[in-house]
C-alpha cells in the first residue's frame, strides 16, 4: 500500500511484521503518537552503522580458526573459513612486494580491484622475505577486514541519505545474515560500495560523477554493468536517455581509463580475468556445475554460450518489467531483476554475489520474512558448498553431489522467488498520483528539484 503522507517517516515496527515481533526485547513497536524523525538522520547511521560492525566482526570470528592456523587445503573446507584475500594474496606476486599484475599468475581480479589489492599490501610489514608467511597473510586480511567494516558503514551512510523517511529499511544491509558469511569470502564489497554511490550520486542529479564512480565500480566487478543497464532502462522510461547517455559514456571513459592505466603499466596480463572467461570452466552454484559434477559432460563452448544467452534474456525481461508496469519501477527495483537473471544463468554463482542483493532490498524496502527466507537459504549453502569441496579428502564426512545439487537448485529458486516478490509488488502497484499542485515524484532523480527522497526507492 502506498504511504498517504509522503513527508511521513516510516517506522518498521509498524509496517512490518517480523520487525514488530522482533521489537518485543527493546521495548515494542513505536507507539502511535511517538514522533518519528524528529531527530534527523545521525540516530539511523550511528545505530545503523553499530549493527553492521558488529556484523563484520562476527564475519572475521566465523574465519577465526584461519586466521589462528593458517589456510590449508581441507581444513579451511571444514571449519567454514575459506576466503580469496589471503589465497590470492600468497598465491600472487603481492606477497613477493610485487604489483598486482605483471609478475607470476598475477591476482586474477579485475583491474581496479587489483590496484586496491595491490596497495593494501603494502601495509604488510617485513618486506618480501616475510610475505608468504602466516603473520603477513593475517595482516593482510585484517586490513582488508577493516577496509571491508569502512565500506559497510560508508554504504549505510549512503543508503540512510539517499532515503530519509525509510532510512531504517537499511537494517536490510546492516542485519543481514549474509554478510556475516560472504563479507570476508572474495572482494566484491569494493565494486558494491562503489556503485550504490554511483546510483546515489545519480539521484543527487550529478550525472558526471556518478558515471565516474559506476565506471570505477565495474573496473572492480563486471556485474556493476547491470547497474547501468537497469539505470538506462529507467531513463527510456522517465523520458531521460541523454542524461544516462552522459552518465554511461563518462562510466565507459573511465573503466578504459582505469584498465588502459594498468595494462600500460604491468602488460596485458590485466586482461586475462576478461579474455579468460569463454574458457573458464563452470563454477560452484551453477547449474551447469551441478550437472557436470553428476558425471554429465558438458562442452564448456555451451556453458558460455547459454551464460551469454542469459544477459540477453535478463535485458529484455527488465525492459518488459521496466516499461510494461503501471507504476514505474524503480532502478533498485529493475537492478535486482537483472542481477538475479544474470547470476542464476552464469557459469557459477559464487558466495559473494549476495552481497550485491542486500543493499537493493534496503532500496526497494522488502519485508523482512520475504528477505531471512532467502538468507537463510543463503547461510545453509554457506555451510554446504564448503562441506561439498572438504568432502574431496574425506567422502564419508562431507556432503555428496546428489545433495549439493539439491542445495543448489533450492539456492537458485531462492534468487528467483525473491526476483518474484519484488518485481510482482511493482506490477501489482497503482501508478503515482500526486497532490494538485505538487511535482511528480520521479524514482530516477527523485522529486522535483534536488530532493533525494524517493530516487530509488518504493514504500509499501
Amino acid at each position: 500500500m502506498q504511504l498517504s503522507d509522503p513527508t511521513r517517516t516510516v517506522a518498521p515496527t509498524r509496517e512490518d511484521p517480523v520487525a514488530r515481533a522482533a521489537s518485543e526485547w527493546l521495548g515494542g513497536p513505536v507507539g502511535r503518537y511517538a514522533a518519528i524523525g524528529r531527530r534527523g538522520l545521525r540516530p539511523a547511521v550511528v545505530v545503523l552503522s553499530c549493527t553492521v560492525t558488529v556484523l563484520m566482526a562476527l564475519s572475521v570470528l566465523v574465519r577465526g580458526h584461519c586466521l589462528s592456523r593458517g589456510w590449508r587445503a581441507a581444513d579451511q573446507f571444514w571449519h567454514a573459513c575459506y576466503s580469496d584475500i589471503p589465497v590470492v594474496y600468497q598465491s600472487s606476486g603481492l606477497a613477493d612486494g610485487g604489483f598486482a599484475y605483471g609478475h607470476g599468475s598475477g591476482v586474477g581480479q579485475p583491474a581496479g580491484t587489483g590496484v586496491v589489492m595491490w596497495a593494501l599490501s603494502l601495509l604488510v610489514p617485513g618486506g618480501p622475505e616475510q610475505g608468504r608467511t602466516l603473520a603477513a597473510a593475517q595482516v593482510y586480511v585484517a586490513a582488508w577486514a577493516g577496509l571491508v567494516t569502512i565500506l559497510l558503514v560508508l554504504l549505510v551512510g549512503l543508503l540512510v541519505r539517499i532515503q530519509p523517511r525509510t532510512r531504517w529499511a537499511v537494517a536490510h544491509l546492516a542485519l543481514s545474515p549474509v554478510v556475516v558469511t560472504a563479507g570476508l569470502v572474495s572482494f566484491d564489497l569494493l565494486a558494491v560500495t562503489l556503485g550504490v554511490a554511483g546510483l546515489v550520486a545519480w539521484g543527487r542529479r550529478h550525472a558526471v560523477q556518478a558515471g565516474i564512480l559506476l565506471g570505477l565500480a565495474i573496473s572492480c566487478r563486471s556485474t556493476a554493468v547491470l547497474l547501468v543497464l537497469a539505470l538506462g532502462l529507467v531513463c527510456l522510461r522517465a523520458g531521460r536517455v541523454v542524461d544516462w547517455g552522459l552518465t554511461a559514456g563518462v562510466a565507459l571513459l573511465t573503466l578504459v581509463a582505469v584498465v588502459g592505466t594498468v595494462v600500460a603499466l604491468s602488460g596485458p596480463q590485466a586482461l586475462d580475468v576478461y579474455t579468460g572467461w569463454a574458457s573458464a570452466a563452470p563454477g560452484y552454484g551453477s547449474l551447469t556445475h551441478v550437472i557436470t559434477s553428476l558425471g554429465v559432460a558438458v562442452p564448456s563452448g555451451l556453458t558460455s554460450v547459454l551464460a551469454g544467452l542469459g544477459w540477453v534474456v535478463a535485458v529484455v525481461v527488465a525492459a518488459f518489467f521496466a516499461l510494461g508496469t503501471a507504476r514505474r519501477p524503480t532502478v533498485a527495483e529493475v537492478a535486482l531483476l537483472l542481477v538475479v537473471l544474470v547470476a542464476v544463468t552464469g557459469k557459477s554463482l559464487p558466495l559473494q554475489a549476495a552481497l550485491w542483493i542486500c543493499p537493493l532490498l534496503a532500496l526497494i524496502g522488502v519485508r523482512w520474512r520475504d528477505h531471512l527466507v532467502w538468507a537463510a537459504v543463503e547461510v545453509t549453502y554457506f555451510v554446504g558448498v564448503w562441506l561439498h569441496i572438504a568432502a574431496r579428502t574425506n567422502p564419508d564426512r562431507g556432503l555428496p553431489a546428489g545433495w549439493f545439487a539439491v542445495l543448489v537448485v533450492a539456492r537458485i529458486a531462492a534468487w528467483l522467488w525473491l526476483a518474484w516478490v519484488v518485481t510482482r509488488r511493482a506490477r501489482d502497484e497503482p501508478p503515482d498520483r500526486e497532490a494538485p499542485g505538487r511535482p511528480e515524484r520521479d524514482p530516477v532523480a527523485g522529486v522535483a528539484g534536488n530532493a533525494p527522497d524517493q530516487v530509488l526507492l518504493k514504500v509499501v
